[in-house]
């Protein structure tokens, strides 16, 4: 049970930031075919446990936060992560980057503490579910049902067709610089992965981020 528990955390915190390509349509394509394109969307979110009235409003945050440059950083958060994805958030201010942000919000009561002009894209969904601001207990069901929620929510930005580039991150991360460039770059082939290799990507995890005690670069990181 440890091994796979810490295979779907490892799957689920693929973080500096799991790095998507998103296939996108053509704007009068997307509007024609609107009703065609977004079946399996909604189809992802029914077999999910998402209502579709949720599922909605997320699709609207994702055209929201990718209409500026069709890239955008997703993060999701339960009433006892608010803390510190507003800590993240605002690291990501102070580097700065331009990049938009999403947070979905697990629950209620949580999109109510990123109200401030310029800040992020908030949208709630799951708000039927327990909404407390404590932290869940690892190992818990109230923490598997959180991980479970977090995979349909990344799940349904991947099929939303609506963004180029999308790009997941934990919300206990501090940026000390912007990643948008860097994680394209290493996506499409345009920068050195920690591998060595130069090669074209769909996707990109990290799959490690904790450094080596000796670490001179962010590239080196720990075996463990």
């Amino acid at each position: 049970m440890g091994v796979v528990a810490a295979l779907l955390y490892a799957l689920l915190a693929a973080v500096v930031s799991g790095l998507s390509q998103v296939p996108q349509s053509s704007p009068c394509a997307m509007e024609l075919s609107a009703t065609v394109n977004n079946k399996p969307f909604y189809k992802a979110a029914e077999d999910g446990h998402m209502s579709k009235e949720d599922a909605e409003r997320l699709l609207g945050g994702i055209r929201n936060a990718s209409k500026k440059t069709g890239t955008f950083f997703v993060t999701v958060l339960d009433g006892g992560m608010v803390s510190i994805g507003e800590n993240m958030i605002l690291s990501l201010n102070a580097v700065p980057c331009d990049t938009p942000v999403l947070v979905v919000g697990l629950g209620g009561n949580v999109c109510s503490r990123f109200l401030e002009p310029g800040g992020p894209i908030c949208v709630e969904v799951f708000r039927e579910s327990a909404t407390s601001e404590d932290e869940v207990a690892w190992g818990s069901h109230e923490y598997w049902a959180v991980v479970f929620r977090k995979h349909v929510v990344l799940t349904l930005v991947a099929m939303s067709k609506t963004a180029r580039w999308a790009a997941y991150t934990d919300p206990d991360i501090v940026y000390l610089n912007c990643p948008t460039d860097y994680l394209i770059n290493v996506s499409t082939g345009k920068a050195q992965t920690i591998s060595g290799t130069f090669d074209v990507y769909d996707i990109v995890f990290s799959p490690n981020n904790m450094l080596s005690k000796e670490a001179t670069t962010v590239d080196d990181v720990a075996e463990t």
